[in-house]
């Protein structure tokens, strides 16, 4: 029986303390220096897509617009923390991020269709609600909820919740493909996101990188290190979704101009 062990680096840094170590400082500094364009690119659309923050005025009462704005903050916060990520060579995690970034364009631009898309968005998260608590009520001693919660409390947080679920007039939740077919990008969906959930979830084909095979295909060692090159595709890929909410951003309020969006676009275009 053939066995396999981790493939150490010379100064064996890596191996003993991994993304802490010496050894991977040197790596991402080398990759940030091969990728500054991108990475000083990067810095200058979120400072573009953070300072519309303070343009925009949100009704409360508004649930369409409530929905697009709150998507767009969290995608602001993801699309910086996948800078950062890459920045210190996380880069599978990062990929996971970016799946999140994804989600978080897809219903963003969902919700701005209409009002009633916007309810059955927040509907999704109400209806999540109310099958936790429904498992606090019937299941006391199998709780995924804070221990806090007593079975008294629960059922009154429950009522509150089905009637503000009354108010969403949505009998079901809704799946992040649908989001995506009504939105017409169907096609991303397919490709990408399928792609994208092995890093959230650890499937194989990701696990796979950790292999390092012959030209048989047979396990001759391991390899926690990421290739360089996924940090581009990485970037630009999270530009490419911001883009995208701030198109969506543009059609809900007005800003910023698409004008302003394309020559970000056209810069993005033009990264090697």
């Amino acid at each position: 029986m053939q066995t396999s062990k981790l493939n150490n680096s010379k100064s064996n840094d890596f191996h003993n303390e991994g993304f802490l170590g010496k050894e991977i400082t040197n790596l991402k500094n080398k990759t940030v220096s091969d990728y500054k364009n991108i990475f000083d690119f990067y810095e200058d659309i979120n400072k573009f897509a953070n300072s519309q923050k303070s343009i925009i005025e949100v009704n409360n009462e508004d649930y369409k617009n409530l929905a697009v704005f709150t998507l767009y903050l969290k995608s602001l916060a993801t699309f910086q923390a996948i800078y950062c990520l890459c920045k210190n060579y996380f880069l599978y995690d990062a990929h996971t991020l970016l799946r999140g970034l994804y989600e978080a364009a897809t219903r963003m631009r969902y919700c701005s269709i209409k009002d009633e898309y916007a309810k059955y968005f927040i509907a999704n998260y109400l209806h999540g609600k109310t099958k936790v608590l429904n498992r606090v009520i019937n299941q006391p001693k199998k709780r995924t909820f804070p221990a806090e919660i007593n079975i008294k409390e629960a059922k009154k947080l429950k009522d509150k919740n089905e009637k503000n679920l009354n108010k969403m007039e949505s009998e079901r939740i809704i799946s992040l493909e649908e989001m995506a077919r009504e939105i017409g990008d169907i096609k991303t969906y397919n490709i990408y996101y399928d792609h994208a959930s092995g890093y959230a979830h650890s499937d194989i084909r990701v696990l796979e990188k950790y292999l390092q095979k012959n030209k048989k295909g047979d396990v001759i060692g391991f390899n926690e290190i990421p290739d360089p090159k996924e940090t581009k595709r990485i970037l630009i890929s999270s530009i490419e979704f911001i883009l995208c909410t701030l198109f969506t951003l543009s059609d809900s309020f007005g800003v910023p101009e698409k004008k302003e969006i394309e020559l970000y676009n056209n810069r993005k275009l033009k990264l090697k």
